[in-house]
């Protein structure tokens, strides 16, 4: 396992790992571990579901933001709350 880990968080991208194994502790321990944005577990690493957000977690190479749901419009969105109070004197 620690081998996997390794290898898994030495690539430059940090977007997609997967782990196939018999024992679920194993699985959910390579998934708290890898330094990727998506972890399948008994699952390729080809799997992939477009609602749910798809991105790099570490890496220089894994781009910026997310793709996949409301994650792709988050990247482009920066949040602005205003509060605006009506000059009452003006009727």
């Amino acid at each position: 396992l620690d081998d996997a880990i390794s290898l898994t968080n030495a690539s430059p991208y940090g977007l997609l790992s997967a782990i196939f194994t018999a024992d679920l502790q194993t699985g959910l321990e390579f998934a708290d571990r890898a330094h990727t944005g998506w972890v399948n577990i008994n699952e390729s690493s080809n799997y992939w579901e477009a609602h749910l957000p798809f991105g790099g977690r570490a890496g220089s190479d894994s781009g910026i933001g997310r793709v996949g749901g409301s994650h792709v419009m988050q990247a482009f969105t920066e949040h602005q709350t205003v509060v605006l109070t009506p000059d009452r004197r003006r009727g």
